[in-house]
């Protein structure tokens, strides 16, 4: 076992959770592109294994919760990475990925976000917001992913009472995994959001000030743990770290080997 495996099997031991080093092609291209930037990596795969099967890998090395796990079916198909992902009921499931190394790990002023969603098709155009991910500290300093009422997908990073993001519209439904990503640094003064790979709604400026309060609320698949805004649909590989990464790290990792 080399180093770097060594110390996550310690750290994973010492807090009750079984960390193991990545099993998949992709989840390796995860780690080599964010280097030691990356904050954490859930797959979000399940096997015989995986206990619990919330896998995750980086510097917060907090216990991962699973709250709602009656609306989560682990174990679909996944990304085409070889691994499988679990599917959110729209009802109940979520899960709750905040740990104190999480919150102090991430300041909200140099970070990129990834993550591969599936939406179902019967509700691509309901009237229904179906959240992706939430990041907040409050309402006024927070994170977004989400499905749109009546088709469409938003990122979006608001502080200090400034919003940047972007809305990509999606004609019709589509029963494919798509890769979503958001850049932002606040010394460079840009927030870039990607879909599939491609840059949506250009580089934005103007950003504001994310406060150096940690952040409270880290949820995949809903908005608070009501659950509200529940995700109906597939989600794999959320990945977080404290740079920007270039367009062309973003690029490498739309691509699903």
């Amino acid at each position: 076992m080399n180093t770097l495996a060594l110390g996550t099997a310690r750290r994973a031991n010492r807090l009750g959770v079984h960390h193991k080093g990545p099993t998949s092609p992709y989840a390796d291209k995860v780690r080599s592109i964010f280097g030691g930037r990356l904050i954490e990596h859930w797959p979000f795969w399940n096997g015989p294994e995986d206990n619990p099967p919330v896998f995750c890998t980086g510097q917060a090395r907090g216990l991962v919760g699973r709250s709602g796990a009656s609306g989560i079916a682990f174990g679909q198909a996944g990304i085409g990475d070889g691994r499988n992902a679990p599917s959110f009921d729209g009802v109940g499931g979520y899960i709750n990925v905040a740990s104190p190394d999480m919150a102090s790990a991430f300041n909200g002023q140099e970070f990129t976000i990834s993550v591969w969603f599936k939406v179902d098709t019967a509700v691509w155009t309901d009237t229904v917001t179906r959240r992706i991910l939430t990041i907040q500290i409050t309402a006024s300093e927070r994170i977004l992913f989400q499905k749109n009422p009546n088709t469409g997908c938003l990122m979006s990073y608001l502080c200090t009472g400034v919003t940047k993001g972007t809305t990509r519209p999606v004609a019709g439904t589509t029963a494919n995994w798509t890769h979503a990503a958001m850049t932002v640094s606040k010394t460079a003064d840009q927030c870039i959001c990607y879909w599939n790979g491609v840059v949506e709604g250009g580089i934005q400026t103007g950003l504001g000030t994310w406060p150096a309060t940690p952040i409270g609320l880290t949820l995949v698949g809903a908005s608070s743990a009501a659950p509200a805004s529940p995700m109906l649909g597939h989600i794999a590989h959320l990945a977080i770290g404290n740079r920007a990464l270039t367009a062309a790290e973003v690029a490498a990792l739309a691509v699903p080997v």
